[in-house]
């Protein structure tokens, strides 16, 4: 389905009007109707969908006639927009510059592109987007490179001063018009993972699905012992009945699932993800461990948005995350699911998922196989992220000072100073009128002088930039901060007055002051208020939640880092 026929679908089941939506989504009412009209498509992974998804859930938790939840709006919405990676509006704005500066006919260009001159001037005009927009782009670099690669304006934008061949003008020019989209891109799916988890509340997940509710059923579940399957719709059914066989069988034994087909086909049906979110939901109510071998060779939208599919899970503690060490191949695609009580396996050639085929079954032998396949498979992987809950509490703090020993430079992205600048006495106080409990102020306490000491290391030899925003009187009025305390793994709200924190604010500018290597850098506003973040520099990326629950995300992937490395924190009005 395009974009506009889910989001329409969506409308129509929430039984919302577009003003209600616009309300609601924070989305004015033409840009609504230009989604709708297919006049406009939000970029993938964007803020508007973000909205979109939200104001959807909401008006339909209003009206009680949509049970779906606003993580499920955003990857059906999410998938729809994927026909172009990026900010499309910034895309025309590059494209028409080339036509407008190199003086392009655009019957000319029409002519070399097959394509209606009337159809050409509708897309330049944003009144009309192509099926397939980055073969355009490819299309129309090669027009301009085979027409222009003599021209001193585009070699002086393409900064070059000459072109060895059209190809290499043509890929200068594709590489220009898709480099600052492709950035964005990674942004806004870097920034919707981090919100997400920012304002991600366990409890309120929990009472949402119900999850206290749930029984593990008991009622008996018989689908053939095995059987293959053909194409997409059968995968999805072989996909439930493993979830449904694991969970009504007595097997505790660990369930391995990978998986580097594609998400598309599969989200586009709605009734899917809900009816698979539900089997995973109760395989952590039965209390096993899932060991989920992630495919980080997918494009950066899809590898974040499948983490975020687990986030909710994440925070039992009862799964692990891992990838393969080495880089897959683009031709043959895979599937495996094992468990103790079953089996899925499958395979296909790239690009032609629906022409696949997948084995399910409920056979000893068959489950033996499938199990000692998945543990080999397992056995090539490494940790994707580790994950510290409040039990790990030491074995974090061993990871931590094991961490700031490794070479590179540090960015930590903070709501608020970090802890280990505030002198001993502004901590005592405000403790004392915090009302934590005196083991929790004596955890508080030993951890602000460990990692006090572990920074005073750190420092001597590593650069560290501190981001975070300097309140006015009248911003902090309006959503007062909290003492940051993760990492000490105490759930627990202390809220500053402003004097304590212009005092804190201050002990950190001497800190820096004081040290060579520490520099501050002042963001108006947080975007975050429970997550902190620390990045090493080609090694690892820390992303700490405070509440709701207290976690601590460890990130190693290479390209996962390198993507948070450049990540520019988005400002907001409201936390």
């Amino acid at each position: 389905m395009v974009f506009l026929e889910v989001l329409h679908s969506y409308i129509k089941e929430a039984d919302c009007s577009i003003s209600d939506l616009s309300l609601h989504a924070g989305v004015s009412e033409r840009t609504i109707k230009r989604y709708l009209a297919g006049e406009r498509i939000p970029a993938a992974g964007s803020v508007q969908i973000q909205q979109l998804a939200r104001g959807i859930a909401s008006l339909a938790d209003e009206k009680g006639n949509l049970n779906i939840t606003e993580y499920e709006i955003y990857v059906a919405l999410n998938e729809a927009a994927k026909g172009f990676p990026g900010d499309y509006d910034l895309l025309l704005s590059k494209l028409n510059t080339l036509i407008q500066e190199l003086s392009v006919s655009r019957n000319n260009l029409a002519h070399y592109l097959n394509y209606d001159p009337s159809y050409i001037s509708r897309i330049l005009s944003g009144n009309r987007i192509p099926a397939d927009i980055t073969d355009l782009v490819a299309k129309i670099s090669s027009f301009i490179a085979s027409h222009y690669t003599d021209s001193t304006w585009l070699t002086g934008l393409l900064n070059a001063d000459s072109f060895s061949s059209e190809s290499a003008c043509k890929d200068a020019i594709m590489q220009w018009l898709l480099s600052d989209i492709d950035q964005i891109q990674k942004e806004d799916e870097i920034s919707h993972f981090l919100s997400y988890i920012d304002r991600f509340d366990l409890n309120e997940y929990i009472r949402a699905i119900h999850f206290d509710e749930l029984k593990t059923p008991t009622v008996p579940f018989q689908p053939r012992n095995a059987r293959w399957c053909y194409g997409i719709d059968q995968m999805m059914e072989a996909e439930l009945d493993f979830l449904r066989s694991t969970v009504l069988s007595r097997s505790k034994q660990d369930v391995i699932m990978y998986s580097d087909m594609p998400m598309e086909r599969m989200s586009e049906d709605l009734e899917f993800p809900k009816k698979w979110m539900f089997g995973m939901a109760m395989l952590v109510k039965k209390g096993l461990h899932l060991h989920i071998i992630h495919n980080i060779d997918r494009p950066l939208h899809e590898m974040m948005l499948g983490l975020e599919a687990y986030i909710p899970m994440y925070m039992t503690g009862l799964i692990s995350s891992y990838y393969l060490k080495k880089p897959q191949n683009d031709v043959f695609l895979h599937f495996i699911r094992s468990s103790g009580a079953a089996a899925v396996g499958g395979e296909a050639i790239s690009g032609h998922q629906a022409e696949g085929r997948y084995y399910f079954s409920r056979k000893e032998e068959d489950i033996q196989y499938y199990c000692k396949r998945a543990e080999l498979l397992l056995s090539q992987t490494k940790p994707l992220m580790k994950i510290f809950l409040k039990e790990d509490k030491r074995d974090f703090f061993a990871f931590f000072q094991n961490s700031a020993a490794l070479a590179g430079s540090r960015r930590f992205i903070l709501s608020t100073p970090p802890l280990y600048t505030m002198p001993g006495n502004l901590l005592e106080k405000m403790l004392e009128r915090s009302g934590a409990e005196d083991n929790e102020i004596s955890q508080i306490k030993s951890f602000h002088e460990g990692y006090s000491k572990i920074i005073r290391d750190l420092i001597s030899e590593h650069e560290i930039v501190l981001e975070f925003p300097m309140l006015s009187r009248e911003e902090f009025a309006s959503y007062p901060p909290v003492l940051d305390l993760s990492g000490t793994f105490v759930e627990q709200d202390i809220v500053y007055n402003y004097e304590e924190y212009r005092e804190h604010i201050e002990a950190t500018n001497q800190f820096a002051e004081a040290c060579e290597h520490v520099s501050i850098k002042s963001n108006p506003v947080s975007a975050f208020r429970n997550i902190q973040i620390i990045i090493t520099e080609g090694e690892n990326v820390i992303v700490a939640k405070s509440k709701a629950p207290t976690i601590i995300f460890v990130i190693t992937h290479p390209n996962m880092v390198k993507a948070f490395e450049q990540f520019i924190v988005p400002m907001r009005e409201h936390l």
